[in-house]
């Protein structure tokens, strides 16, 4: 025990000097250049960026008004997406028809050689893949800005 004792300097550890500054902020404070601001300095710098966000706020609220964006109508929204299925499923049925045509009735009298369809299908499905997506962020989006009205 006298070992340990001799070994560190116990005046170091009950130090009658009170650090009021923790060790992790007095490092940034030490590094400070010397020449400070002045609470007037301190005043302008922050006025200025309160009239920088007054001046953002404003325009926001601006744009906001210029931009309103249409509400979002679960049943329109409903009723269009059966609207594009119903001519997608359409489409489909009336490409298989001719397909069934073109064999059974066309072939026969083409003496060119066999027809090829375009790939119509890939891109269909392209289509409708994108208005999925398209649906999809146009939800978000009219929920983000219902959150936002909320939050207001």
């Amino acid at each position: 025990m006298d070992e340990i004792a001799s070994s560190v300097d116990l005046s170091a550890l009950f130090s009658p000097n009170v650090e009021l500054i923790p060790v992790a902020v007095s490092r940034h404070v030490t590094n400070m250049p010397s020449s400070r601001l002045d609470v007037h300095q301190l005043f302008l710098k922050s006025n200025e960026l309160a009239n920088k966000i007054e001046e953002q706020q404003n325009l926001v609220a601006s744009l906001r008004l210029q931009n309103t964006c249409m509400e979002y109508d679960e049943v329109v929204m409903e009723t269009l997406s059966q609207r594009i299925k119903l001519l997608l499923s359409e489409l489909k049925q009336l490409v298989f028809s001719y397909g069934c045509y073109y064999d059974t009735r066309i072939k026969e009298w083409c003496d060119k050689t066999e027809m090829e369809l375009s790939p119509l299908g890939p891109a269909l499905k392209n289509i409708h893949e994108l208005l999925a997506n398209f649906v999809m962020v146009s939800m978000m989006l009219i929920i983000d800005n219902v959150q936002y009205r909320a939050m207001q």
